[in-house]
């Protein structure tokens, strides 16, 4: 799969991706480290093929599917899903990516810190 998308003109890729986003749901959550990391290499490329044709839809859906791969400690998984991301934010633009790090900075210390900062609440203070 990963070289049918690496070979397939731009105008193509943009008719596949609703077709093989159901199979690159599946293997970027499934057990096996090689099925996630082909999916991360095949969304790679499948981003950069696609880049300003209007699949923005589908490639936000696949980098919610990939962003939880980027805590592996694999090599070769890195490799690919920061590629992946890379892609995406060739394809997405670099502020979707800064949103999803700023959403988890978001969650984490609205969840976490009422728990650290258990003092008086001062407009001054560090949280």
């Amino acid at each position: 799969m990963m070289t049918l998308m690496d070979l397939m003109a731009c105008g193509v890729a943009q008719d596949y991706i609703y077709a093989v986003t159901p199979l690159l749901e599946d293997a970027l959550m499934d057990r096996d480290l090689v099925h996630r990391q082909t999916a991360a290499s095949v969304v790679q490329h499948i981003s950069l093929g696609v880049a300003g044709l209007g699949c923005e839809d589908a490639l936000t859906h696949l980098l919610n599917f990939v962003w939880p791969n980027v805590f592996e400690v694999s090599p070769h998984i890195i490799q690919s899903v920061t590629g992946a991301i890379d892609g995406c934010r060739v394809a997405l633009g670099p502020c979707a990516i800064l949103s999803y790090l700023l959403q988890v900075c978001a969650v984490v210390r609205g969840t976490r810190w009422g728990s650290v900062c258990a003092g008086p609440r001062t407009p001054w203070a560090w949280c």
